[in-house]
């Protein structure tokens, strides 16, 4: 975050930039927590990928802010999202990379969390001289550029295949496998733009 921009811009005072820092960790739990609910009766594919555009909206809802309130409320829409899309996305690697490859698979998908905050970091060196907004414009606009390549490439899980259509075949097991390479460059990605929004 640029903290400095939006404390001048804001005229904000230490404990309202904590609130504004804490919102989007805040966040987190109630996301988790219904993401988790909600992937189980529709699908970890529909909820990621609504996860995703729930971030994507309210970091670009961050940038146009008008007021404290609605800073803190878009911060913490943000970290709601981010909370019912990293379950999934676990849920979805480990169960793509199988047993053997489960431990790496996740490590790795993790890998994007420090990538994402070097990306975050780069650009608001980079861009000294711009806007505290830029970081939210741009961390608003990739993760809704993904949406519709998500809905295109990204495979449903296995297991709620499984429960909705009783499909246990060859044929089944072969298609999720396909999947796997695609979830997991998908997880990679997604959780490196995760620690962009919440950081």
């Amino acid at each position: 975050m640029r903290a400095g921009g939006i404390a001048q811009a804001f005229a904000l005072d230490k404990m309202q930039m904590g609130w504004i820092f804490s919102a989007g960790i805040l966040g987190l739990l109630p996301g988790a927590l219904v993401g988790g609910m909600l992937a189980d009766r529709y699908g970890r594919k529909s909820i990621l990928i609504g996860s995703v555009a729930l971030f994507g909206l309210f970091s670009l809802a961050t940038a146009i802010a008008w007021d404290f309130p609605s800073l803190v409320f878009a911060r913490l829409m943000t970290g709601i999202g981010l909370g019912a899309a990293l379950p999934n996305l676990i849920a979805l690697t480990s169960e793509a990379a199988g047993p053997r490859f489960r431990g790496t698979a996740v490590s790795l998908m993790y890998c994007g969390v420090p990538i994402g905050a070097a990306l975050a970091a780069t650009l608001g060196f980079a861009g000294a001289n711009l806007a505290w907004q830029t970081v939210f414009w741009v961390g608003g606009v990739v993760p809704l550029i993904l949406v519709p390549l998500l809905m295109r490439w990204l495979p449903e899980s296995a297991v709620f295949r499984w429960r909705k259509t009783g499909c246990a075949t060859t044929a089944c097991l072969i298609c999720a496998r396909n999947g796997n390479r695609r979830r997991c460059c998908c997880g990679c990605v997604i959780s490196s733009l995760c620690w962009w929004f919440i950081c």
